[in-house]
């Protein structure tokens, strides 16, 4: 059995509880961590996330970038899905 993916809604709703910011790119997204924030790489850094994963809320994220946000921010899927 994979692991549970998170779906947008959930990744927009756990972010913006954190106090990131989540910017419009065209048809992507991109993720800013706050100030002050201390998990992962640290404060100031950011995550795109493409169209094909945040197009609706219902849509689940790609394994690619569910990676990308456990690498630069520290946080697992399981604590996105779990909030």
């Amino acid at each position: 059995m994979s692991a549970r993916r998170p779906k947008w809604g959930q990744i927009e709703r756990f972010f913006h509880r954190q106090g990131f910011g989540i910017r419009p790119r065209g048809g992507e997204r991109v993720l800013v961590s706050p100030k002050g924030w201390t998990r992962g790489m640290g404060e100031g850094q950011c995550v795109c996330i493409g169209h094909t994963s945040c197009k609706s809320h219902g849509t689940e994220l790609l394994p690619c970038y569910v990676q990308s946000i456990k690498r630069v921010f520290g946080v697992t899927a399981e604590e996105i899905i779990d909030d």
